[in-house]
């Protein structure tokens, strides 16, 4: 799941004229190993898809990002809540809702091949975090557009 995240965000970028580079993480000391330029260009933000490992350590992933000065963007909103700038992706609470619709339709004798199914897309969510540091301005503009500031 995550090569075709990765593959989505790479094509999205070069779109974009970004250019993205992967770093695979174990541990929170591989945050700073990535962060320096070996021949390259220092990043210039962080885009960090959720897995339980990542998931896991989200609140030094978000220090790591303030402290490299690198705008973070994650999936999933407690990204933001740890302190990421940004998140963009389905919102959990909204799937386990739908899922659990789905359970009561079943349990009532629906037959699962014949309920709809519909894409998380249509409930994403974009949640922004106030950063903390002053490096950092998110115009007025960006922030009426999200579903969620998190102070």
């Amino acid at each position: 799941m995550k090569a075709l995240e990765l593959n989505s965000t790479e094509v999205a970028a070069r779109a974009l004229g970004v250019i993205v580079t992967s770093h695979g993480v174990r541990a929170p000391a591989d945050f700073d190993r990535h962060s320096q330029p070996s021949g390259r260009e220092r990043p210039t933000a962080l885009i960090t898809l959720a897995d339980p490992l990542t998931r896991g350590y989200r609140s030094q992933l978000a220090e790591f990002a303030v402290k490299s000065r690198l705008p973070m963007i994650a999936e999933l909103r407690d990204f933001a809540e740890a302190g990421g700038l940004m998140t963009y992706g389905a919102s959990l609470l909204d799937l386990y809702r739908r899922a659990a619709t789905y359970v009561d339709k079943i349990l009532k004798g629906a037959k699962p091949g014949d309920l709809p199914s519909s894409s998380p897309r249509s409930s994403n969510s974009w949640s922004i975090s106030r950063p903390p540091s002053p490096w950092l301005t998110i115009p007025q503009s960006v922030l009426v557009r999200a579903d969620e500031v998190i102070r």
